[in-house]
């Protein structure tokens, strides 16, 4: 009985894989055509690059308390790491296997992060539409784009980094070396775009109004994309969770569910061997479930 479980759950875990495999093609593919229509837009709109964070903690220290510092969440991650691994093996009574399935939570506190991080940005971007429509409101025939940020109202996320801007030119601060800092504390590729116009515009003198309702459009446009990926992206992580969920399902109930079973898994290379490959194929997936997250950036 056990060795037909057994080759059921790898079949199980093989399609998975495959199935990873070919959304992760699509994805590719829908992301090349995107940067070919992209190459095509105003120059004023044209992607902007991400600024590269060496230290993932970077940017959640921004806006964090001071006890999130790199040694304590380093700190953190060993102790979720040396638990979970103290748990799942008295359960399983193999090492390795265990040392396998404690891997996600030794970085459970870094993708914890960076979710906090990218719910963030999440938020601002969708702040977007509505904080240019108030913008535009104020800009006069003056085309002051600072006394226009200064009377419009914010709300959070973005409106500390607003703030730290205003005060920064306020001290004396450039413009331009004010609007390439609020341009990094926010690092939200949609609002680099319209920081990196909004520079251009101050200094050869052209039309804000104008650059808002060009943006408006786009960002409008790409938040309506946005909302259909997820949907579509969502049924794929659903799909993967229930797949893998459904292989430990097995393994637990029907391995471990009779003493033979366990026996075989404990004492036999070939039965060790089987619940590794099980181990690292779970692994594998929790860390495409997380590439997949992240494809909706």
């Amino acid at each position: 009985m056990i060795k037909y479980i057994i080759i059921l759950s790898i079949e199980l875990l093989m399609l998975t894989i495959l199935y990873i495999i070919f959304y992760n093609l699509l994805k590719s593919s829908k992301n090349i055509k995107f940067r070919i229509e992209s190459s095509n837009q105003n120059i004023l709109f044209k992607k902007v690059s991400d600024i590269v964070n060496v230290m993932y903690i970077k940017n959640l220290l921004k806006t964090s308390n001071k006890y999130v510092t790199p040694i304590n969440i380093i700190f953190i991650s060993i102790i979720f790491f040396l638990i979970s691994f103290v748990l799942i093996y008295s359960f399983l009574k193999v090492f390795i296997a265990a040392i396998i399935f404690s891997l996600p939570f030794l970085i459970l506190p870094y993708i914890s992060l960076k979710i906090l991080i990218r719910f963030e940005k999440s938020k601002i971007k969708r702040q977007l539409p509505v904080f240019v429509v108030n913008l535009k409101g104020h800009i006069t025939n003056e085309n002051n784009i600072i006394l226009a940020i200064k009377q419009t109202t914010i709300e959070e996320p973005l409106k500390k980094y607003i703030l730290k801007f205003l005060i920064s030119v306020e001290r004396g601060m450039n413009i331009n070396d004010a609007f390439e800092f609020l341009k990094n504390e926010v690092n939200v590729k949609e609002f680099s775009n319209l920081i990196e116009a909004f520079k251009i515009c101050y200094l050869n003198g052209g039309n804000f109004v104008a650059i808002l309702d060009k943006f408006l459009l786009r960002i409008n446009k790409q938040l309506i994309q946005e909302e259909k990926e997820k949907e579509k992206s969502l049924s794929s992580i659903i799909t993967l969770m229930v797949m893998m969920l459904l292989n430990v399902f097995l393994i637990i109930t029907y391995v471990y569910g009779s003493k033979e079973n366990i026996n075989i898994i404990k004492e036999t290379l070939s039965g060790r061997l089987i619940l590794d490959i099980n181990a690292i194929c779970c692994v594998m997936c929790l860390l495409f479930l997380y590439k997949m997250y992240k494809m909706e950036d």
